[in-house]
C-alpha cells in the first residue's frame, strides 16, 4: 500500500512539472483560482509525501527493532546502506546532465559545481537552490542530509521522548518558515510561481514532513493508536484540503501571505492521519492504492523523480497528445532501465523487483 501511495505521489508530481505551473499562471491571469483546481494546483505536494514515507520506512527497522542504532558501528553502516541506495542514481544523473542537458562551460564552474553537487551542499545558497542541471534534485539534497542526521535523532529520541522531539523539529520548521516568509513575501509575487523557493524549502523548512514519518513509525509499532472509523479518513480530506486552500490562495492572494507556514503543519497533519487510517484498515481505498500499476509507478518512483525534469524539454511533452504519450513511454523505459540495472543491479531475478502479490512490508 505504502508502494502505492508512492506511485499517487510520483503522479501527482509529473503532472505539476507539466501542466500544474501554466495552470497557477493562467488562474492569476484571470484573477481567481477556481475552487476544482486545488488538487490540480497541489500535485507537486507529493513531494512532501515523498519526504514523509521515506522517513517512516528509515524509521521502522529501529522501532521494530530489527535493527539498531547504538554506536558508531551502527551509524557508519546505516550510511553505508543509504548511501549505497541513494548516490549511485543521483551522481548518474547529475553527470549525464553535465553532459547533455546543461554542459559546464568552463574549469572553474566545473570544478566548482562538482564540489556543491558532490556534497549535496548546492541547496545551501539560493543561486543554485534549484540547480541548473536538474531543478528537481533539491529534494535529494534534503533527503541526503536528513540521511546524515537520522542516527543523531534517534539517539535523541532514545534520550528524551518522541513528542519532544518530534515537537521540536516541527517548531523549528515552522519558525524556519515563518522567518522565510517574512524575508520574501515583498517580492514573492515575482518568484517562480508556484511550488519552491529557497526560503521556504529548505532543510529546515520541511523538517516537520521528516518529523511527522518518524511519529508515523512510532504509532504504526503500536497499532491501538491508530483507528479504522472512517471520521480518520474524513478528518484526513478535510485537512489536506485546508491546506490546498491555504496554499493555493495564500499565493493567490486570497488569504495574507503571512498564513502561508501553516500550510506544510495542516498537510502534514492529513498525511498523518490518511496514512493511519490505511494501515489500520483493508477496504477499497487500500485496494486501489495497492493495484500493480500505482505500486510499479511506486517502486520505480526514485528513477522517475530524477528524469523526468529532464526530459520535459527536449521531448516537449506539453504541445500535444502524441509528444506527451512519446515522453511518457521513453520515460517509464529509461526508468525501468535505472531501476534496474543501477539501483538495484544487484538482483539477479528482475521478477523481484516487480510488486508482489501481498505488500508485507514498506519497500526500503
Amino acid at each position: 500500500m505504502l508502494n502505492g501511495l508512492r506511485g499517487i505521489a510520483i503522479i501527482g508530481v509529473i503532472f505539476w512539472h507539466l501542466y500544474g505551473d501554466s495552470l497557477y499562471f493562467m488562474d492569476l491571469q484571470k484573477g481567481k483560482i477556481p475552487l476544482f483546481h486545488l488538487l490540480p494546483l497541489n500535485a507537486f505536494q507529493g513531494v512532501a509525501l515523498f519526504f514523509l514515507l521515506s522517513a517512516f520506512v528509515l524509521y521502522l527497522p529501529y522501532v521494530l527493532g530489527t535493527r539498531k542504532m547504538e554506536g558508531l558501528s551502527d551509524v557508519f553502516d546505516f550510511y553505508r546502506r543509504r548511501g549505497k541506495r541513494l548516490l549511485p542514481l543521483y551522481f548518474i544523473g547529475v553527470l549525464f546532465s553535465m553532459i547533455y542537458i546543461h554542459p559546464v562551460q568552463n574549469l572553474w564552474d566545473f570544478v566548482r559545481d562538482i564540489f556543491l553537487m558532490g556534497t549535496a551542499t548546492f541547496t545551501f545558497q539560493e543561486s543554485s537552490f534549484l540547480s541548473s542541471y536538474n531543478f528537481l534534485l533539491w529534494t535529494l539534497s534534503l533527503e541526503i542530509w536528513f540521511s546524515l542526521a537520522l542516527p543523531f535523532i534517534i539517539l535523541a529520541i532514545r534520550k528524551i521522548r518522541i513528542r519532544d522531539v518530534i515537537l521540536l523539529m516541527v517548531l523549528i520548521a515552522f519558525i524556519s518558515r515563518s522567518i522565510g516568509i517574512v524575508l520574501i513575501q515583498e517580492h514573492f509575487a515575482f518568484m517562480f510561481g508556484g511550488a519552491v523557493t529557497p526560503a521556504m524549502d529548505h532543510l529546515l523548512c520541511r523538517l516537520d514532513d521528516f518529523a511527522v514519518g518518524l511519529l508515523l513509525a512510532h504509532l504504526y509499532v503500536h497499532r491501538s493508536s491508530f483507528s479504522k472509523n472512517t471520521r480518520w479518513l474524513f478528518c484526513a480530506i478535510a485537512l489536506i484540503l485546508a491546506a490546498f486552500a491555504l496554499r493555493t490562495y495564500s499565493k493567490g492572494g486570497y488569504f495574507p501571505l503571512l498564513l502561508l507556514p501553516f500550510s506544510n503543519t495542516i498537510l502534514n497533519a492529513g498525511f498523518l492521519f490518511l496514512i493511519g487510517y490505511l494501515l489500520a484498515c483493508r477496504n477499497i481505498i487500500t485496494r486501489l492504492a495497492s493495484s500493480w500499476p500505482l505500486q510499479m509507478l511506486g517502486l520505480m518512483c526514485y528513477s522517475l523523480y530524477i528524469w523526468h525534469g529532464m526530459a520535459i524539454v527536449p521531448l516537449q511533452a506539453r504541445q500535444d497528445l502524441p509528444h506527451l504519450l512519446r515522453y511518457l513511454f521513453l520515460l517509464i523505459s529509461f526508468s525501468w532501465l535505472t531501476y534496474r540495472y543501477i539501483e538495484h543491479g544487484h538482483v539477479d531475478d528482475y521478477r523481484k523487483l516487480l510488486p508482489q502479490k501481498e505488500e508485507n512490508a514498506p519497500i526500503k
